[in-house]
């Protein structure tokens, strides 16, 4: 990648119209991970902080491979130290996997408490139809997101649609309106 300088670049966050896009969606937070923890994804991590971005660094979702002086292992460990303890003004958090799924989870399921709560659907039995690549892709996520409802809807019939989003809408529209 080059920068508008036309020096070579490590940063995705420097080189592309990423840091455009970044402001205009205005994101909460930034979620890095990638190929060459002590270059590329360095950069990147320093360059979104840089820019006033709070950072999640997806502790083991970059790699490496080994340096003629440290083992790839090693370079990550460090690497997730430094980050995690760097004095910044924005946040830089590093997070595992596991946990970003868990808090995607419990996220989502807070969403969908929220509408429950806001149509008084929670002693209902209420249809929640779960569709999308999150739910799809990721059995943690689904779980995780149907205990969290349950728990405070106990009546939620869960569907997981392998369909197009907008007939899981459909699909919510007829149950809702035979019930």
């Amino acid at each position: 990648m080059l920068s508008s300088e036309n020096a070579p670049c490590c940063s995705i966050v420097c080189c592309t119209e990423l840091p455009a896009l970044l402001s205009a969606i205005a994101l909460r937070r930034v979620l890095i991970a990638g190929w060459a923890t002590d270059f590329c994804v360095d950069a990147t991590v320093r360059s979104a902080v840089s820019r006033g971005h709070a950072v999640v660094v997806v502790g083991d979702a970059h790699t490496v491979g080994d340096r003629p002086h440290l083992d790839a292992a090693s370079v990550i460990r460090h690497h997730n130290w430094i980050w995690a303890n760097l004095i910044s003004e924005h946040p830089i958090r590093v997070a595992g996997t596991a946990e970003l799924l868990d808090e995607a989870a419990r996220d989502l399921a807070e969403l969908a408490l929220a509408l429950i709560r806001r149509f008084r659907w929670r002693r209902r039995r209420v249809p929640v139809v779960t569709a999308g690549g999150v739910f799809q892709a990721s059995r943690r996520v689904r779980q995780g997101f149907e205990r969290r409802v349950r728990q405070r809807a106990p009546l939620a019939e869960f569907t997981l649609l392998r369909r197009p989003a907008v007939e899981g809408a459909l699909m919510l529209a007829r149950k809702l309106a035979q019930a």
